[in-house]
């Protein structure tokens, strides 16, 4: 894809100089874009002389897969969850995807398995930014369990160091653990747990130290209410156009209940056929949410539901729709909790 011969570029500037010079415009520093997935090709490239194309596209695509699956059975064992919950945590992390097919197959379109609108797991190597973030955050996840059980310093400021260099590696991952972490810090408060701030206000610096020199005008959200359902629903591949400008009809007549009722059709088709086996996560009790720490489990939702909302419902003021990247990263944390939903419940149906 496109983006790969970008990275490819921007790896071979950063094996000459640092900060890098934008692909394609001589004398201009990258700016507003996450780059230390290529720093880190770079510097294996520019220190061990190896060759730019084999190292981009062959060996740190399996060594990130690799990687990938490796922090899913780290953290399976750093919080004892065994082998079941491991195997399934493994095995949605390289198998994710939608199941659209199923969608285009009940509109009567036969059976499509080329078409896709979001990314899956045979594109995640494609975009080292985003695989990078996946195997980063669920290692920070590990090292956060760690530093639960044993309240250290030490501990606790490895942890940031590691989530605070999502910033660099893919901001979406990035202002998920730095949402994490802030509620994570509240609880802290509330408990008058003293000596667990400290490292979470090193957290804040390193993001801030981050992201302030390498992002200039970033960010700033608008918010488009229901656009991202819409948009969804008009594809060419479904047919179904007739449905949103039937609403606009009835938008335009007032007709609440009928704009309501086709709202909630386009809201509930993407979440079944594109979150796909992702939507076994909400399957949860209040026993399989224990098999995590209290806290771990703020993390991991507080993060899930405001990512959630800021890619579902708002736009970017410089990359437009790009926020959707804020649900591709929440794939790899709704694989944890449908990973612990299928290691609960599966045992009890062995009929």
């Amino acid at each position: 894809v496109p983006d790969t011969i970008y990275h490819l570029a921007l790896t071979n500037n950063l094996t000459k100089s640092f900060p890098p010079i934008e692909p394609g415009s001589a004398g201009t520093i990258v700016h507003n874009y996450h780059y230390w997935s290529n720093l880190v090709s770079a510097e294996l490239i520019r220190v061990f002389k190896l060759p730019l194309a084999a190292t981009v596209y062959q060996y740190l695509a399996l060594l990130v897969s690799l990687l990938i699956g490796g922090s899913a059975v780290v953290l399976g064992k750093t919080f004892g969850l065994g082998k079941v919950f491991t195997r399934w945590l493994v095995f949605f992390l390289y198998f994710f995807g939608d199941v659209l097919f199923v969608f285009i197959a009940l509109l009567g379109k036969g059976i499509n398995l080329n078409f896709t609108m979001l990314d899956d797991a045979s594109q995640l190597l494609t975009g080292p930014p985003r695989a990078f973030s996946v195997v980063i955050l669920l290692g920070g996840v590990s090292l956060l369990g760690y530093w639960i059980k044993r309240k250290d310093f030490s501990t606790g400021l490895i942890t940031v160091l590691v989530l605070a260099s999502l910033v660099g590696f893919k901001i979406y991952a990035g202002i998920f653990a730095l949402v994490g972490l802030g509620f994570l810090g509240i609880f802290f408060l509330l408990k008058k747990d003293s000596k667990m701030l400290a490292p979470l206000l090193i957290f804040l610096v390193l993001c801030a130290a981050i992201y302030l020199p390498v992002n200039q005008q970033a960010g700033g959200l608008i918010f488009v209410g229901m656009w991202r359902f819409e948009n969804f629903i008009v594809n060419p591949a479904f047919g179904l156009i007739k449905f949103e400008l039937a609403r606009l009809v009835y938008l335009e007549h007032g007709n609440w209940l009928k704009v309501s009722l086709l709202e909630l059709f386009f809201t509930a088709a993407y979440f079944i056929f594109l979150f796909g086996t992702n939507l076994l996560a909400i399957f949860q009790t209040k026993k399989s949410l224990s098999k995590f720490p209290l806290e771990i489990n703020i993390f991991l939702i507080s993060g899930l539901i405001v990512t959630l909302v800021m890619g579902l419902f708002f736009i970017q003021k410089t990359g437009g729709a790009n926020t959707i990247q804020f649900v591709l990263n929440d794939y790899s944390i709704l694989a944890i909790f449908s990973a612990l939903a299928c290691s609960y419940w599966m045992p009890r149906f062995k009929k």
